[in-house]
């Protein structure tokens, strides 16, 4: 759902069992490696504040991360507990 918020297509994202990496296809190619907080975007290598993990099977990425590799303005509502995404 997150992806979708931000434009991104579920089919532009990509999991690697093998070198547990997400790599999702946006404006930029994004790659986030389970447990890295080196983040790739582009040719460029970015640190993150936390790192991707897997928890009872699902993968968790830093979307504050995924929205700063891509430009895009967020917003927190402490009385909602909402995040806007404004692209």
């Amino acid at each position: 759902y997150v992806s979708e918020a931000l434009g991104i297509s579920p089919a532009a994202i990509e999991w690697n069992p093998v070198t547990k990496t997400v790599i999702i296809q946006a404006e930029k190619m994004i790659v986030l490696t389970i447990g890295s907080n080196q983040m790739q975007v582009g040719h460029e290598t970015l640190q993150m504040a936390a790192a991707p993990e897997i928890i009872s099977g699902r993968t968790f990425v830093p979307v504050a991360e995924i929205t700063r590799a891509l430009n895009v303005e967020t917003s927190w509502n402490h009385l909602t507990k909402e995040v806007t995404f404004k692209r």
